[in-house]
C-alpha cells in the first residue's frame, strides 16, 4: 500500500523534471534561433549589396562592349584567362597589337593605341602639310615657267608670222626663177633627146662592130688553140726525165728491180710505165714507147725496190735498163695535180680515182667537181681568185691539169647547164695554167702513164649510158691477167694462137702464174 502512496509523487517529480529540461532547451534553443536569424538578416543584406554590384558591373561591361567594337550580349570576355583566344579580351588585345603595335613603350591597351594612332596621324599630317607646300612650291615654279613659255611661244608666234611672209616672198621669186628654168630644161631636153638619138646610133655601131670583132677574136682564139694543140701533138716535146731504170728481171716469178727507194720518197703501191731503151722520151702524149708498166710491192733500200708487173706489150718484154717513169712521182717530193671534168668516161668514179691518187702520194689541189664547183681537192669549194692564187703561188708543186670529160650531148636542159658550168670552169683552170707551164693531160693517157687498168664493165642494151668502150677485135692479153697489148703472144706456150705460120714451138716451161702449181 505505502508503495502505491508513492507513485503520483515520483510521476509528478518526473513530470517536473522533464518541464524543467524542455523549458531549459526551449530557451536555449530560442537564443539560438535569434542569433540565427540576425545572420540570416545579415546575409540577406550582403546578397542585396553582391546583387547591386554585379548589375552596376554588367551594365559597365555591356557599356564597355559597346565602346569596344561589334560585339554582342553573349560573347565571352574573356578577362584573366590568357588561354581565351575566341574572346572578347583576346580579339581586342590581336587587334591592337596588329593595328597599332610598334616596338616602342606604350602599353598595349586601347589607350595605348589611341596615343600611337594619334602620333601615327600627326606624322601623316606632318607629311600631308609638308607634300602640300611642295605642291604649292611647284605650283608657283610650274606657273612661272607657263608665263615663260607664253612669253617665248608670242617671240616664236611674231618670228614664224615673219618667216611666213618673207617664204610667201621667197616663193614668188622661187616660182618665177623655176619658170625661167624649165623654159631652159625643155631647150636643153630637146638637146638631149637629139645628142641620145646620135649616140644609141654609134653604140648600136660600135656594138656591131665589137660583135664582129669578139667573133673574130673567138675564132682566132680557137684556131690559135687548135693549131696549138697540134703543134703540141706533132712535137710532142718531152721535159720529163726517167724517175730511174729496170735494174732486173724475173719473168718466172712476174718480178723486177728497180734503182729508186726509200731515200727517193718511194712508197709501196706507186706504179711506174716501162720504156724501151731506144725511147723518143717519157712523158709525152704519144705512148706508143710504153712496152709495160710495174707497181712497187717492196721497199728493199735506200735505193732499192722490187715491183712486180702488171702489163707488158706482146713481142717487147721488159729488160734490165729500161727506164721507168711516173707522172705522179718525183723523187724527194710531193707532186701535186688539177683534176677538171668528169671521170665516167674511163671507167672508174671519182672516189676511185682518189684512191689510186692516195696510193702514189699525189695530192690533188684544184679539182671541178661532178656539179662544176672548183673545190680544194678534198670537197671545200673555193672561189676562182683562190683557184687562181694556187697555181700562181711560186711555191706550187702543181704538175699536171688532168683533162675529163666535159658531158656529151644532150637535150636535157638541167644537164646542158650543168656541162656548161663544168666546161667554163675547166677553161679557167687551163687558162691560168697554161702561163705557169702547166700543160693539160688527157685522163686516158694519164691513167695509162701511172700504170691503170679499166674494170670490167658489165653492159646491158638498156643502159642509160650507152656502151662504155670499144669492143676488140679477138683476144689480145699475152697471159692470164695480162694488159690489152698485139694479138700475138711472145711466150712460148702460145704462138700456136697466134697470127704467123711459123711450126709450133716447144715449150720452155714458162706458163702462166695462174696453172704454175
Amino acid at each position: 500500500m505505502a508503495q502505491n502512496k508513492n507513485g503520483p509523487v515520483i510521476g509528478m517529480a518526473i513530470f517536473m523534471l522533464l518541464t524543467v529540461v524542455l523549458g531549459g532547451f526551449l530557451y536555449y534553443m530560442a537564443g539560438e534561433n535569434q542569433k540565427m536569424s540576425a545572420q540570416l538578416t545579415a546575409a540577406n543584406n550582403e546578397q542585396q549589396s553582391v546583387k547591386a554590384t554585379i548589375t552596376q558591373q554588367n551594365n559597365e561591361l555591356t557599356l564597355l562592349k559597346d565602346l569596344v567594337g561589334d560585339y554582342g550580349p553573349g560573347d565571352e570576355v574573356g578577362v584573366g584567362d590568357p588561354n581565351a583566344e575566341e574572346s572578347i579580351n583576346a580579339q581586342v588585345r590581336k587587334l591592337i597589337s596588329d593595328k597599332a603595335g610598334d616596338e616602342t613603350a606604350v602599353p598595349p591597351n586601347l589607350s595605348g593605341a589611341l596615343i600611337r594612332t594619334a602620333a601615327e596621324s600627326d606624322n601623316h599630317s606632318f607629311a600631308a602639310d609638308s607634300r602640300l607646300q611642295m605642291y604649292n612650291t611647284k605650283t608657283r615654279e610650274l606657273q612661272q615657267t607657263i608665263a615663260a613659255k607664253d612669253e617665248e611661244i608670242a617671240k616664236h608666234k611674231q618670228a614664224r608670222e615673219e618667216a611666213e611672209t618673207s617664204l610667201v616672198s621667197r616663193e614668188a621669186e622661187h616660182s618665177k626663177q623655176m619658170a625661167n628654168l624649165e623654159q631652159a630644161n625643155d631647150t636643153l631636153r630637146a638637146e638631149k633627146a637629139e645628142l641620145d638619138q646620135r649616140l644609141n646610133l654609134e653604140i648600136t655601131n660600135l656594138s656591131t662592130s665589137l660583135r664582129d670583132a669578139n667573133e673574130r677574136n673567138d675564132q682566132f682564139q680557137k684556131t690559135v688553140e687548135s693549131l696549138r694543140d697540134r703543134l703540141r701533138k706533132i712535137e710532142d716535146f718531152s721535159f720529163f726525165k726517167p724517175d730511174g731504170m729496170i735494174t732486173s728481171v724475173d719473168h718466172q716469178q712476174q718480178l723486177v728491180y728497180v734503182n729508186v727507194g726509200a731515200a727517193d720518197g718511194l712508197t709501196v703501191g706507186v706504179t711506174f710505165s716501162v720504156y724501151g731503151r731506144k725511147n723518143s722520151g717519157v712523158g709525152k702524149l704519144a705512148t706508143s714507147d710504153i712496152k709495160g708498166s710495174v707497181v712497187i710491192v717492196k721497199l728493199l733500200g735506200a735505193n732499192r725496190a722490187e715491183a712486180r708487173i702488171v702489163g707488158e706489150k706482146a713481142g717487147e718484154p721488159i729488160a734490165p735498163e729500161d727506164p721507168i717513169f711516173s707522172p705522179i712521182f718525183q723523187s724527194g717530193q710531193s707532186i701535186e695535180i688539177a683534176v677538171i671534168g668528169q671521170l665516167k668516161s674511163e671507167g672508174l668514179t671519182r672516189d676511185r680515182f682518189h684512191s689510186l691518187l692516195r696510193d702514189h702520194g699525189v695530192t690533188v689541189a684544184i679539182e671541178i667537181d661532178d656539179e662544176g664547183n672548183i673545190t680544194d681537192g678534198r670537197g671545200n669549194m673555193i672561189t676562182e681568185e683562190e683557184m687562181k692564187r694556187r697555181i700562181n703561188d711560186g711555191v706550187s708543186t702543181l704538175r699536171f691539169v688532168v683533162q675529163g670529160d666535159y658531158g656529151r650531148d644532150t637535150k636535157d636542159p638541167a644537164l646542158v647547164k650543168l656541162f656548161d658550168v663544168i666546161r667554163r670552169n675547166s677553161e679557167a683552170v687551163l687558162a691560168a695554167s697554161e702561163p705557169q707551164g702547166i700543160y693539160p693531160v688527157g685522163l686516158g693517157t694519164f691513167l695509162e702513164h701511172i700504170g691503170y687498168r679499166r674494170n670490167h664493165t658489165a653492159w646491158t642494151p638498156d643502159s642509160s649510158d650507152g656502151f662504155p668502150s670499144r669492143l676488140a677485135n679477138g683476144a689480145r692479153s699475152p697471159m692470164v691477167d695480162g694488159t690489152v697489148g698485139a694479138r700475138e703472144s711472145f711466150t712460148p706456150i702460145s704462138g700456136i694462137y697466134g697470127g704467123r705460120k711459123s711450126p709450133n714451138s716447144v715449150s720452155s716451161g714458162a706458163v702462166s702464174k695462174k696453172y704454175s702449181n
